[in-house]
């Protein structure tokens, strides 16, 4: 027994082959990319390098602004430290398996843990 299927048409473009291409693809076999996605897929590289430049600039001049201040500091005996950005119980797992990698005297915060 045959079946046969009807399709409906449907309200999407018909995509037909070039001409002389016998209805297969082409191979771009130069190593050069076509315009189209490629050249979005550039320019949005392109972007995100100069977004990153940039911001490695700003942080190299932040480095910079902060190791000439505290050689000035330093110069004059005040101590600077940078931002701690997180800390560490002093009854914490960590502390207690490596007691050695830890100042036991020192703790950080606003205030300070041992002011009050």
């Amino acid at each position: 027994m045959m079946t046969t299927r009807s399709f409906a048409r449907s309200s999407k473009r018909t995509v037909r082959a070039k001409p002389g291409t016998n209805g297969r693809r082409s191979i771009n076999t130069s190593g050069q990319r076509g315009p189209g996605l490629s050249d979005s897929l550039r320019k949005r590289k392109k972007h995100l390098r100069e977004r990153e430049n940039f911001f490695r600039y700003v942080q190299w001049i932040a480095s910079e602004q902060w190791s000439a201040i505290k050689a000035y500091a330093e110069r004059r005996g005040v101590a600077l430290m940078g931002d701690i950005p997180f800390g560490v119980n002093y009854y914490s797992a960590d502390v207690f398996a490596r007691p050695d990698e830890f100042a036991h005297d020192w703790c950080g915060g606003a205030p300070p843990g041992n002011s009050f």
